[in-house]
């Protein structure tokens, strides 16, 4: 999995690539001023619906079109 973080000292933005398991145990620094102090940041994934009625433009809130 692909994890992407923000430096909060300097401000850089970094991915680190490991397992599930792994993002836990794994020591998180900035790779350009080496600081401890990081925010991981949400990318959310995009899906789309397929087959019959479903539509991109489609915005269903609360099951309601």
């Amino acid at each position: 999995m692909i994890y992407g973080y923000k430096c909060n000292k300097c401000g850089s933005k970094f991915e680190i690539i490991c397992t599930l398991s792994e993002a836990d145990k794994i020591e998180k620094k900035c790779p350009d001023c080496e600081s401890k102090d990081i925010t991981k940041k949400f990318f959310p994934t995009p899906f789309y619906f397929k087959g019959n009625g479903n539509y991109k433009n489609d915005n269903i809130i609360n099951g309601k079109k």
